[in-house]
């Protein structure tokens, strides 16, 4: 649970913090540039925004969940103002194996989407199904 004002300074700062990022400003430049690529990041009509970007910058993969205080206005498109209350931010190297993670992580996430003020509710519920993704997926690569 934060108060963002800026959510763009939230994950740098997040990202540096966690020593998953070491260079804030090449971070907040393709953060801006895959942004303004890829304005389905806001899940219209639901209030649930997904930054996500695969990238050799992160010396680590992260997942940070965040639960908005107070809701933040993102634009999907030049006329389109969307109130986001969730963050579901995704950062990983550039490895297949990570994005076919992600890739499954989404999948899960879009079958809550309908009821999804509900199921944030409990969010650890969505870090146990966190979990056994990544499980099943290791369990993939191990067979």
């Amino acid at each position: 649970y934060k108060l963002v004002d800026n959510w763009k300074q939230y994950l740098e700062t997040y990202l540096l913090n966690e020593n998953i990022i070491e260079d804030r400003q090449s971070f907040a430049d393709l953060l801006q540039s895959k942004f303004e690529q890829n304005p389905n990041w806001v899940l219209h009509p639901y209030p649930v925004a997904i930054p996500h970007l695969k990238d050799n910058m992160f010396k680590k993969p992260s997942i940070l969940i965040t639960i908005l205080e107070e809701p933040i206005q993102l634009q999907r498109n030049q006329n389109d103002l969307n109130s986001v209350h969730y963050l579901i931010s995704m950062f990983i190297p550039d490895n297949q194996k990570m994005a076919q993670f992600v890739s499954a992580l989404s999948e899960a996430l879009s079958e809550h989407l309908n009821d999804i003020e509900e199921f944030m509710q409990n969010p650890y519920e969505f870090k146990t199904i966190l979990r056994n993704k990544l499980l099943n997926q290791i369990k993939n690569q191990l067979q």
